[in-house]
Order: C-alpha cells, then sequence, then structure tokens
C-alpha cells in the first residue's frame, strides 16, 4: 500500500504532493500529543493503528486532516488491490482489460532510474 501512495503522490501536482508529505511527517512526530512518546513508526502495527485512531480523535485539526488523509488513500489502495478482492468477495470489475494510467508508467521508470543510480 505505501508503494501504491507513493506512485499517487508522484502523480500530483508538486504543490500536493509536498502537502501530503508533510501531512506524513507531522504523524511521524504526533504520537506525543496523546501521550505516546515515539516516533509513529517506531511502533509496532497494532500500536500505530491505535495511536493513529487517537490521533484522528483527539489531535489537533491539522493532526486530524492528516490521519484521515492517510487512512483514506490506505484504504482506497488497499480495496483497489486485486490481491484484497477474494477476502471482500469481490470478483473484479467487468472489464478485464486495462491499461495503465501513464503516471503509473512515469513512476515505473522512474523507480528503474533509482535502481540505476540515476535521478529521475
Amino acid at each position: 500500500i505505501d508503494r501504491k501512495i507513493d506512485e499517487e503522490l508522484y502523480s500530483q501536482t508538486p504543490e500536493f504532493a509536498a502537502d501530503a508529505k508533510a501531512g506524513i511527517q507531522l504523524l511521524e512526530h504526533a504520537p506525543p500529543l496523546i501521550g505516546v512518546f515515539s516516533r509513529l513508526t517506531e511502533l509496532d502495527a497494532t500500536a500505530r493503528n491505535d495511536v493513529l485512531d487517537g490521533l484522528a480523535r483527539r489531535g489537533p485539526a491539522l493532526v486530524v486532516q492528516a490521519a484521515v488523509f492517510l487512512r483514506q488513500a490506505a484504504n482506497a489502495f488497499y480495496f483497489g488491490d486485486d490481491r484484497s478482492w477474494a477476502a471482500i468477495g469481490y470478483d473484479g470489475p467487468w472489464q478485464q482489460t486495462s491499461a495503465p494510467h501513464p503516471s503509473s508508467a512515469r513512476y515505473q521508470r522512474a523507480l528503474e532510474a533509482l535502481a540505476k543510480g540515476a535521478t529521475p
């Protein structure tokens, strides 16, 4: 899911991507706001979920917005991934063939360039 979110941010305007990345950084450092003295990524999965839930319920407005954005993005990309469909009883789209969005192709080329040590 994190790679899919990264791909989506790559395809957005620089302003939107910068705002989203700033929101993610805000969440990384926000756990002390609800009494958890750790970075978000240093917590195990259960604790991260509890902290994000707490931030979304009790955090300052900007933190709530960042938490809601991250959760909505994760949900959209999780349920949009065909690997999750069997678990939720979805048999897939009626149209079986699709072409990747042009931004997906650009993102893939950027990843390949990074893997080769080049700057995309």
